[in-house]
Order: structure tokens, then C-alpha cells, then sequence
């Protein structure tokens, strides 16, 4: 009957994989210092760009829906 699920069981619980996913992922960005700093800059560079669009919009919604196209499309 394809209207079933099957139910799988693991070894271990959904926490404790995602506890141990999770540690391993902290340690691979603690070692590689330099990736993690330029994607620390990289998030905050585009952010600042994104903040640059949107700046003194007001209430003008005609500029908003202009620069999300024009965000959108480039």
C-alpha cells in the first residue's frame, strides 16, 4: 500500500545527532580561522550594501518596490 510511511528507527536520537553535527560544524569553523573572517565580512559587507538600498526610504513605497526590482534583477 503506497498510502503508508514507513517508520525507521536509528541508532540514536535526533538530538544526539544533531548535538554531535553541530559540535563537529563549531570545530571545522574554529580551525579555519581565515575562511571564517571573510565570511564574517562577506555577511557584513552585503548587509551594509543591502542597508545603503533601502536608506531614507520613508513612507515612499513606490521606492521600495523600484529598488527590490532593481535588487532583484541584478
Amino acid at each position: 500500500d503506497r498510502g503508508t510511511m514507513e517508520k525507521h528507527s536509528f541508532a540514536t536520537s535526533t538530538f544526539t545527532q544533531f548535538c554531535i553535527l553541530f559540535k563537529r560544524t563549531f570545530i571545522t569553523i574554529c580551525r579555519d580561522v581565515v575562511l571564517t573572517h571573510l565570511r564574517v565580512m562577506s555577511h557584513i559587507c552585503v548587509g551594509v550594501l543591502i542597508g545603503l538600498l533601502y536608506l531614507k526610504i520613508g513612507n515612499d513605497a513606490s521606492k521600495v518596490f523600484n529598488n527590490t526590482g532593481f535588487l532583484f534583477f541584478s
